[in-house]
């Protein structure tokens, strides 16, 4: 629909506020689908993986952006959780990038990324997309890459 934000330097971070469609759902099957995935990766298994769906990306709510990369690592894949913090870093970087430290608007990322009332979208491949969506807003934060 359009951006509220946009700032990106192409090679090192991209972080986007979108405006989306007001009729954008998440299938509530595939949240738990996700769920289950994180679930299953056995840590005591040497590279475990996370394992994304056909599609090609996991959905998470009920969990920030920083608790999902926690659990990832956790849960033990340690290339998924370091990719999504990685990616998180960078967006941060064109956040202030974007706005003066002094604002209120600078607060605003780190309570994105601890908000748990979004839904976290995962890309498959890597470096792996992250986007924080809120339907009911109409509103999503691309991370990145």
């Amino acid at each position: 629909m359009g951006f509220n934000l946009f700032e990106t330097d192409s090679i090192s971070c991209t972080f986007a506020e979108i405006l989306i469609d007001d009729d954008v759902r998440i299938d509530p099957s595939l949240i738990k689908a996700s769920f289950r995935a994180l679930d299953a990766i056995d840590a005591a298994t040497p590279f475990s993986v996370l394992k994304f769906p056909e599609d090609g990306f996991l959905y998470f709510s009920g969990v920030s952006v920083a608790e999902l990369a926690s659990r990832i690592r956790h849960n033990g894949d340690e290339d998924l959780a370091h990719e999504v913090e990685e990616t998180i870093f960078k967006a941060k970087t064109c956040w202030r990038r974007s706005v003066n430290r002094r604002s209120t608007e600078f607060q605003r990322y780190a309570e994105l990324i601890l908000d748990r009332e979004g839904i976290v979208v995962l890309g498959a491949e890597p470096p792996n997309t992250v986007i924080l969506l809120y339907p009911s807003e109409s509103r999503a934060f691309y991370f990145g890459p």
